[in-house]
């Protein structure tokens, strides 16, 4: 087997938009019923005033019912229409997140160990749970109807609808949508670096937490309990900072979305008011008018919702393609572990798949069929501590055919040249480093397995 380098790195943008258009067929149902909803909702203002025309002109009541029953059948089919809707956009997404855990997770698997030595496990869990469960939470969030595609979809079909019936009342309509665009594109601005910050700040806080529990013996025997508190402390007075700034953005954003609301309503029962007295305009484009109104009022602030939450998730799926797209791979494992559907979108094939587990234990017959296993002045620093030498000049050699222990005082070095016999690390500084094939067969008992006096690696 020949490791051949991908094309591309896992989780980039093209593979995601890849496996979405896995979906097509939930898509395109998605795609249809979603049309359909938002005509049945578009319609309605235009029927309702339609009624009210009939009613005011004291039209024989059969108008008035054919109209009704238009009316009666929109209302009927939406909600199931918007069931199919909901059903098949949440089933492409559940599917689209469930190969992105599956292929992070085995990304993550293929890591070299040092790897885990820049990155604590608390985040990588993150990665897996809290980062691509935002994405969930958006899906789920924006799929009913004043939010995600359909409040987009309504706003500007109110826009189109009421410039059609009336290009006189449009303009105060659309007041709405340019004030609330406007105080978006601010709230945006002002509101990045803040959940940035806070985001920051809460991922701080988890870390030090599971750093205080998974340690708790030593914190209580050193009596570090106040300590921990401190640092939890500081991370929570920094998350709260954030909060309030992000809350009073948030508060000014609805004052001036509410203002906007208000001053179009205004502005519709003044003007439009005057256009029905003097015969311009029948009342039945008023009463439409009042129902567009209300409709892009909820729609612009579904809008806005949508792209707030679009941001978070896409800082937070962002945040996923960082860590992957810089990290180091063992490339033996790319054989190791079972293909995954990112290869196909981003490579055209499936790599060559070869069992690691299966070959392990007559990779370690073979290695030590093989003869002496020999460190000839090796010295080593961890990725992370360079500056510190665990190792310096070390001689070992494991004769064949015997057993050898390596005991020592903790901190001696034991559990690092247990390592590097496993081909977990690369020495910095060697003469000679004859392990064979022990790259491929590692057995390790860690000293955290075993309780005695004094630690044993055999």
């Amino acid at each position: 087997w020949t490791y051949t380098p991908p094309k591309r790195a896992p989780l980039d943008n093209e593979y995601l938009w890849g496996i979405v258009l896995q979906q097509k067929q939930h898509l395109l149902l998605a795609a249809v019923t979603v049309l359909l909803c938002t005509a049945s909702n578009l319609a309605a203002p235009v029927l309702s005033g339609m009624l009210f025309e009939h009613l005011v002109q004291q039209n024989p009541m059969q108008k008035y019912a054919q109209v009704f029953c238009v009316l009666l059948a929109g209302y009927l089919i939406e909600p199931l229409l918007t069931r199919v809707y909901m059903v098949n956009i949440i089933a492409a997404g559940e599917k689209v997140l469930a190969t992105l855990r599956m292929e992070l997770f085995r990304t993550l698997l293929m890591q070299k160990i040092e790897f885990y030595d820049r990155h604590s496990a608390t985040a990588l869990q993150s990665l897996i749970s809290v980062e691509l469960d935002t994405v969930r939470t958006f899906i789920f969030n924006n799929c009913s109807r004043d939010r995600g595609l359909r409040a987009f979809l309504e706003a500007a079909g109110a826009v189109v609808v009421l410039f059609f019936l009336s290009w006189r009342l449009a303009p105060a309509v659309s007041i709405v949508i340019v004030v609330t665009a406007v105080a978006a594109a601010m709230y945006r601005r002002s509101t990045r670096p803040v959940e940035a910050a806070q985001s920051a700040a809460l991922q701080r806080m988890a870390g030090v937490a599971y750093q205080a529990f998974q340690n708790m013996r030593t914190v209580r025997s050193f009596a570090g309990e106040a300590l921990e508190r401190e640092r939890f402390q500081s991370e929570v007075v920094a998350s709260f900072a954030a909060g309030r700034q992000f809350g009073a953005a948030k508060a000014s954003f609805e004052a001036t979305n509410r203002m906007a609301i208000h001053l179009s309503l205004l502005t519709l029962y003044a003007w439009g008011g005057w256009l029905v007295s003097q015969g311009i305009m029948p009342v039945g484009i008023l009463v439409s008018g009042i129902g567009f109104t209300f409709s892009l009022m909820y729609a612009t602030q579904g809008a806005v919702n949508t792209l707030s939450e679009l941001r978070r998730a896409s800082g937070a799926f962002d945040r996923v393609q960082r860590l992957v797209q810089m990290s180091d791979p063992d490339p033996s494992m790319y054989g190791a572990l079972p293909p995954g559907a990112w290869w196909e979108v981003a490579n055209g094939a499936d790599p060559v798949f070869e069992p690691y587990a299966d070959k392990a234990g007559d990779a370690a017959v073979q290695a030590a069929r093989t003869g002496d296993l020999e460190l000839v002045h090796v010295s080593f620093s961890y990725p992370l501590r360079k500056d510190m030498a665990v190792l310096r000049d070390v001689n070992l050699l494991l004769k064949h055919g015997t057993v050898t222990a390596i005991v020592g005082r903790s901190g001696a070095g034991k559990s690092t040249v247990a390592a590097l016999l496993s081909r977990f690390y690369e020495p910095q500084v060697r003469t000679r480093y004859s392990l064979h094939c022990l790259s491929c067969s590692r057995t390790l008992i860690s000293s955290s397995d075993m309780v005695l006096a004094a630690t044993m690696l055999c």
